[in-house]
């Protein structure tokens, strides 16, 4: 039993050795760390020991006085020398510093001096006479246009109608503006050159002339005698154009040329000239207006005679004759020279 006592006693004290030395590292495991490792432990408190002096800087930085900043600015004094002997010299500068509370002196900043010039305004008289007047010389105008476009259609219904015999050409028929187409229509006449028909459908083609008449309340047009034949319809009422039928013996040559063509007109045939050929008639008609009487005064003119002949391959137009109305016996400025 002596020998059993003291095996188990011997366990007991070896179970209990081991307790110790277990307890032994698991609380006193910075003991351990401190002998194991001492670079690390170093570390550690070389990092508290920052700690510690920043948030004693920031303590002292906390409680030190805070200053009031101050504006401080330098202005000019006058200051006079005591100068007993009175030398008269002029008074120096000198600069100060202004106290905290110590306004700053502003020099008061001098008024604009802003001159306001004269503005000369003439006013214009209102002449209610001359206004009256514009306005009546308007109306005249208007009222002569229209007549100008009644005379105009009135005279192409005319002669579509074959009632026209010596309405053409007489000069001085339209009152009103002498530029406009009825006004030259009323004195303009065009005498054609006796050519076999050949010659006659090229210079229509010449200048573009289309051959007209009247079927019902339209207009027949025909053109393109030597090349492509071209035909169209219109009111009569649009047409704005010279126009002119030939006289004498050249009426037939219209006649003759449609039937060639297979063209049976079934009224008077008219020649209605483009705008470029009635602009073309009116230089000339101005110039020679110059030259023979020197004048610009359309109103002058009773009738232009114009005459058509060859011009190398093809055709112009110039003035044979230029009369003038007969001057007014009570008149002596109105004579022609």
């Amino acid at each position: 039993m002596d020998g059993g006592s003291t095996a188990q006693q011997h366990r007991t004290i070896e179970a209990s050795a081991a307790t110790g030395h277990r307890r032994r590292i698991r609380f006193g495991r910075l003991r351990w760390w401190v002998e194991e490792s001492p670079p690390a432990f170093s570390t550690v408190a070389l990092l508290i020991l920052v700690l510690v002096a920043l948030f004693w800087v920031l303590t002292a930085l906390d409680r030190r006085p805070t200053a009031t900043a101050v504006e401080l600015s330098l202005q000019p004094v006058a200051v006079t020398p005591t100068d007993s002997a009175g030398s008269g010299e002029q008074p120096t500068t000198a600069h100060r510093e202004l106290l905290p509370d110590e306004p700053v002196p502003v020099a008061p900043l001098p008024e604009p001096a802003i001159e306001v010039g004269k503005v000369d305004v003439e006013l214009e008289e209102f002449r209610p006479e001359e206004h009256v007047q514009e306005a009546s010389k308007a109306a005249r105008r208007l009222q002569e246009e229209a007549a100008q476009a009644r005379d105009y259609l009135e005279k192409l219904r005319a002669a579509l109608s074959g009632r026209a015999s010596g309405s053409a050409g007489q000069g001085g028929a339209v009152p009103g503006d002498p530029n406009s187409t009825a006004a030259r229509i009323a004195r303009w006449v065009i005498r054609y050159p006796r050519v076999r028909p050949t010659e006659y459908a090229h210079l229509l083609d010449y200048f573009n002339v289309e051959l007209g008449w009247l079927v019902g309340e339209k207009i027949q047009y025909v053109s393109g005698f030597t090349a492509k034949l071209r035909r169209r319809v219109g009111s009569y009422r649009s047409e704005n154009r010279v126009f002119w039928y030939p006289v004498d013996n050249f009426a037939p040559l219209d006649n003759t040329l449609l039937k060639s063509l297979g063209i049976e007109p079934s009224g008077t045939v008219i020649h209605f000239y483009p705008k470029r050929i009635e602009a073309r008639l009116a230089r000339l008609e101005l110039t020679a207006l110059r030259e023979s009487h020197g004048t610009d005064d359309l109103t002058r003119i009773e009738q232009t005679i114009f005459g058509i002949r060859r011009h190398g391959r093809g055709w112009r137009f110039h003035v044979l004759e230029l009369r003038l109305i007969a001057p007014n016996p009570l008149d002596s400025d109105t004579e022609p020279r």
